[in-house]
């Protein structure tokens, strides 16, 4: 066997900080070593630099860890807020079309509108234009242009010049400074109305004129706002029927999306774990197995060879030393194929050895190899490894193992030799006390292929013949 070596993470040819530096090798090829004492002793600067190593791995991992968690609930908080957002989106899903669909239908039925009165005023217009431009010659009002007048007239200052129906009387003439009339004269008060009413048949004949000016100058542009908001509650409808259709879909799998969001989410931490729980048994196994300075042997034994020298340091390459552990001693035998099915890992076995003639072993079967050895017999290696004190014993010693398949244990039994048979009955021939033989019928049980259980017909003491023919 092979003493545990402890990691480093650079070759023997240069030292660095995760060296481990042998600063004494205290033990030689051949020296026997008990479990505990020390092998090798390593120097203090490079314990304390891979120990420095060590808890530089646990930190960090401490602070993945830390990361990972906080990104995992990062995730869980995005996971459960779109959840959220599809179920609400969902809900809202059905009102929001129907709103897109109606605004769409106003938008068309708006832009319609617009169009239609522009085709209606284009129709209709010239002949209000028409009648008004007659009202306006009737009136004595002029069709093309405009303009604004006063109506408050002044009376003559000669009485005998008013004409009309006069409310007052003319008094003296212009000598004498007389003015004509008193008050508004009749006539003056009828061409007054007149004159507002060309006015605002003027002005009405202006708006009429503008508007359908405008009408004829939009009337393009209004049928192209008409097709352009056709074409957009088209394609509006199809958009808005995609978008409610998505939401729905959404709706109907948010729990599906979020169980997918959430699988795995800690898979993460759960690395992070395993990480810092690896980062921490190595450090423990480091304080446990170099800690110290000193590298002592886990088992008893004799050395058979030394990897290292003063100076150098551990790798996981090499080694410390090999030595032959007393407490593992093993033996290898092998079993024809015709008893190998009968042998079992677990079985127990006796071993005799050559150099102690009379005195046997134990052992037990620890592995059965399924490839076979030899050409003209076919057998299979078994090896067997012994139990109890094995420290007398050495390596190379010859043995000869028997595989205990059955064991009965406090039971009489006779040799097979004086077993008779006939038919499905056993017989022995029994000597008696006065020297006489007696046919006694026996049964039998469990035979090892020398002697043979006796289960009834016999008491222990009882003496058997076993019959034999001499050839004259």
């Amino acid at each position: 066997s092979t003493t545990k070596t402890t990691s480093s993470l650079s070759g023997n040819e240069s030292v660095s900080d995760s060296d481990l530096v042998i600063k004494k090798v205290c033990i030689t090829s051949g020296q026997n070593v008990k479990k505990g004492d020390t092998i090798l002793k390593l120097t203090t600067k490079s314990v304390l630099n891979v120990r420095k190593l060590y808890k530089a791995a646990v930190s960090s991992a401490k602070l993945s860890l830390k990361e990972a968690k906080v990104d995992r609930d990062s995730d869980k908080l995005t996971a459960e807020y779109e959840y959220k957002e599809r179920i609400a989106a969902g809900k809202s899903a059905k009102t929001t079309y129907k709103a897109t669909l109606q605004s769409l239908d106003s938008a068309v039925v708006t832009a319609q509108n617009n169009y239609n009165t522009a085709v209606s005023g284009i129709k209709t217009l010239p002949s209000k234009i028409k009648n008004l431009k007659k009202k306006i010659k009737k009136a004595g009002g002029s069709t093309t242009v405009y303009k604004s007048t006063s109506t408050n007239q002044n009376t003559g200052s000669n009485a005998g010049n008013n004409t009309g129906n006069m409310n007052g009387t003319g008094m003296g003439d212009d000598k004498n400074g007389g003015t004509s009339g008193t008050g508004t004269t009749a006539g003056s008060t009828g061409s007054q109305s007149s004159s507002n009413t060309v006015t605002i048949m003027q002005q009405q004949l202006a708006s009429y004129q503008q508007q359908l000016s405008e009408y004829k100058s939009n009337l393009k542009n209004l049928k192209s706002q008409l097709k352009s908001a056709k074409k957009a509650r088209k394609t509006g409808k199809v958009s808005a029927k995609k978008t409610y259709d998505a939401a729905m879909l959404q709706y109907s799998n948010a729990k599906t999306l979020y169980n997918v969001a959430m699988d795995g989410i800690d898979d993460d931490v759960k690395d992070a774990q395993e990480t810092l729980k690896d980062a921490q048994k190595a450090l423990k196994t480091f304080e446990k197995y170099a800690g110290t300075g000193v590298i002592k042997a886990e088992c008893s034994g004799t050395v058979t060879s030394v990897g290292y020298e003063d100076g150098e340091t551990l790798s996981t390459d090499t080694d410390i030393a090999t030595y032959m552990n007393s407490d593992a001693v093993t033996t290898s035998v092998s079993v024809a194929q015709d008893d190998i099915s009968e042998i079992e890992v677990g079985d127990t076995v006796n071993i005799s050895l050559s150099a102690y003639e009379g005195k046997t072993f134990h052992g037990k079967v620890t592995s059965i190899s399924t490839t076979s050895s030899g050409t003209s017999t076919v057998s299979y290696p078994v090896v067997v490894t012994m139990t109890g004190d094995v420290s007398s014993i050495y390596a190379g010693m010859g043995a000869d193992v028997t595989f205990v398949t059955k064991e009965v244990k406090d039971v009489l039994y006779i040799s097979n030799k004086a077993v008779e048979t006939e038919g499905t009955k056993s017989y022995v021939t029994k000597k008696n006390s006065d020297a006489s033989t007696t046919k006694t019928q026996v049964k039998t049980g469990f035979s090892d292929g020398h002697n043979v259980q006796i289960e009834s017909g016999l008491s222990e003491g009882d003496t058997v013949l076993i019959e034999s023919r001499v050839s004259e």
